[in-house]
């Protein structure tokens, strides 16, 4: 294995490690860390909904940068984006399946949905940066 690849892997491992942490929190400690977050977001505090769509964004943040880890870690391999998406894919439904039994947190299929939809929005990304590098190199 190249010193970059398993560079690549440290970084996808520790990724994985800090969205478990994130995981491990129990409902109160969630609840708390998103309404500390409003505090910075004062017009958005006044909404009843704000916390949970903190929450939900942070899913889909988490799962993007996941994904960037995820897409540089298996892109060597080929059909390398099948890989990086099973990668996600099951980690989100490992993450759930955590939160069984972790205190005040539950496991639901529209997490993983939301989490998946971060994945997607990075590989659209991805795919328009990488065909906008190729044009400009015909160029």
């Amino acid at each position: 294995m190249s010193r970059k690849k398993l560079i690549r892997g440290i970084l996808l491992v520790l990724w994985c490690a800090v969205i478990f942490s994130f995981s491990a929190q129990g409902g109160q400690q969630s609840q708390d860390l998103s309404d500390g977050f409003l505090r910075y977001l004062p017009l958005f505090a006044c909404f009843p909904w704000a916390g949970v769509l903190i929450r939900k964004f942070a899913h889909a943040a988490e799962y993007f940068v996941l994904a960037f880890f995820a897409f540089r870690f298996f892109e060597t391999f080929e059909k390398g984006d099948i890989p990086a998406f099973v990668f996600c894919l099951l980690y989100a439904c490992s993450d759930e399946l955590h939160q069984l039994f972790v205190g005040g947190r539950s496991a639901q299929i529209k997490d993983v949905l939301i989490d998946m939809g971060g994945v997607l929005l990075f590989w659209l990304l991805r795919r328009l940066f990488l065909h906008i590098l190729s044009r400009l190199r015909k160029a």
